[in-house]
This record gives C-alpha cells, structure tokens and sequence, in this order.
C-alpha cells in the first residue's frame, strides 16, 4: 500500500489541528517528572515511533503499536499522534477500514520523529 499524502486532509479536522509537538505541555512534563526521565521517555518514545506502523496486515499489531504511543506521545506534547494512535486503536479493534488512518498516523509518526529528534539534540 502507497501512502496517500493527502489522506491527512480527510481525517477528523480537530485531530489535525492539534500541534506536533506542543513545547508549552513538554515544559509542564519537565516541571513535573524532571529532565532525566522526560529524556528518557523521549528516547524510548522515538524508538517506538521509528518501529511503529511498519505493517498494515495485522489489525491486533496496529492496535497494539497505537496503544503503546498513546500515553508517552500525549505525556510529552505530541496530542496530534496521541489523539490518532486512540482513533487507530480504535478502528482496528472495530474491523474498520484502516487505509486512510494508517496513512495519516504515518505521517504524523514521521512528522513527531523528526521534531523529537531535533528537541533531543
């Protein structure tokens, strides 16, 4: 499957609306857990998102990978893949059609990795 760069403009409007990466809510996840373990939840966050999506074949994989980015990625300011991976989640449980959401999440994976990649370094 090709991914369709204008899938993103068929996805919900109030999901893509959101930022990338809010640095105002990452600053509040420093204030509260500290840097040590906000780079460390960074780093581990990266890694998922450089795994993640990599098939389209499996619905519980899918599901499984958007539950597993869903808490971290909203922890640390990404609400936009937060907020996608929960929709992914969701559909792949529900038997939906997930050609345009996985298009969108990948995307978005991409989009979030390389902001996070730049806020690490």
């Amino acid at each position: 499957m090709a991914d369709d760069p204008t899938a993103l403009r068929d996805e919900d409007a109030r999901i893509t609306a959101l930022p990338i990466h809010d640095e105002r809510k990452y600053a509040d996840t420093l204030d509260l857990v500290g840097e040590a373990t906000a780079k460390r939840l960074l780093g581990r966050l990266i890694d998922q998102l450089q795994a993640a999506f990599q098939g389209d074949e499996d619905r519980a994989v899918i599901a499984r990978e958007a539950h597993a980015l869903i808490s971290t990625s909203g922890l640390l300011g990404c609400d936009r893949l937060s907020e996608l991976c929960r929709d992914l989640e969701e559909a792949a449980k529900a038997g939906l059609d997930l050609r345009g959401r996985l298009c969108t999440a990948r995307r978005t994976r991409d989009l979030t990795a390389a902001a996070l990649l730049a806020l690490r370094d």
